[in-house]
């Protein structure tokens, strides 16, 4: 019995179904990498952007203390008298 011309067995189908399968799952697990590094560089670059600001309030602060220790203003206390504030407070003048 002779096969037409543009006739395909089913051995040559199974291996065209068993190899587009391959690619799906390739495909699907390339693209399934793809997002799971996307997820994880987004979680570090919110880690590096936490952090970014952690270390501005430090130096903030520490900025603060020396300030705050260089013109000896007692910090904490509240019944500082308004001549007394006076005498760390620049004199604005008049443009």
């Amino acid at each position: 019995m002779k096969k037409a011309a543009g006739a395909l067995s089913v051995d040559v189908i199974s291996s065209d179904i068993t190899i587009s399968r391959k690619i799906y799952q390739q495909r699907a697990s390339t693209s399934r990498g793809n997002l799971e590094l996307a997820i994880a560089k987004r979680c570090r670059l919110h880690k590096l952007v936490r952090q970014r600001f952690a270390f501005a309030l430090k130096i903030q602060q520490m900025l603060f203390a020396l300030i705050s220790s260089s013109r000896k203003i007692p910090a904490g206390r509240y019944s500082t008298s308004r001549r007394e504030l006076q005498r760390y407070i620049k004199p604005v003048e008049d443009a």
